[in-house]
């Protein structure tokens, strides 16, 4: 989860009169003043969280608006021309933005505020090469007596790196053997994987848990109603 980064822009209002500055007593009117009041600037965030972006805006211009814009690295997000403003935009990348608000009145003026954050894949504290050991299991019945049941203990690296898909890791495990697998899985932000396949005789999990230093890794798969084989692992980062 490539990954995405939520904003949401919300407009809060305050009541004052109006300023010289603003509106003067022969009726002119100037660019609307207002202030972003969240985030501030050099705020740093996770990708895929949502941040509110509010403004401060004096509640007897509202009626002065012509429209508001969000600029998100320099492109247009989205214009609105009335309330509520609501704007949401999803990011493609981590990285620095650069978040612009445009103010313009009815007579087209315009009044503009920048704020700069930082957005942090946190999928990026789990990249790098795990190392363990293995142990793949398998257990069936035979006729009528004690169930079969083998084990392979082998050693297992384990490599992370940035999926293509979004909010995930790829997964990379080499045996021991020479037998490989690899796989997207998505992380959440607290460092699990949880998923499931099939049904009945045919289903199957896998656990995965990134807890500091270390991969837990647990899989579990039916091979037929009475079969039953898993794979399970500790593996730690250099």
């Amino acid at each position: 989860m490539i990954k995405f980064l939520s904003f949401v822009l919300c407009l809060v209002v305050v009541s004052s009169c109006k300023k010289k500055d603003e509106t003067d007593i022969m009726g002119v009117i100037y660019p609307i003043d207002f202030e972003i009041l969240q985030p501030f600037n050099g705020d740093s965030i996770d990708v895929d969280s949502i941040v509110n972006v509010d403004l401060l805006i004096d509640e007897n211009r509202l009626s002065e608006i012509e429209s508001v814009e969000l600029f998100v690295d320099s492109i247009l997000v989205e214009t609105i021309s009335k309330e509520p403003i609501d704007f949401e935009w999803k990011a493609s990348k981590d990285g620095g933005h650069l978040i612009e608000v445009v103010v313009r009145n009815i007579s087209g003026q315009e009044q503009r505020k920048t704020v700069q954050i930082t957005s942090t894949n946190y999928l990026y504290q789990w990249l790098g090469k795990y190392e363990g050991v293995s142990k793949y299991w398998i257990t069936y019945p035979v006729g009528f007596g004690a169930p079969y049941y083998s084990e392979t203990i082998q050693d297992v690296i384990v490599e992370t790196s940035i999926s293509q898909l979004d909010s995930a890791l790829h997964v990379f495990i080499q045996y021991e053997g020479g037998n490989s697998s690899q796989n997207d899985i998505k992380v959440s932000p607290f460092g699990v994987h949880n998923s499931t396949w099939g049904h009945g005789s045919s289903g199957g999990s896998l656990d995965i848990t990134f807890s500091g230093d270390s991969l837990i890794y647990d899989k579990f798969q039916k091979c037929g109603m009475p079969c039953q084989s898993g794979e399970e692992f500790i593996a730690h980062r250099d």
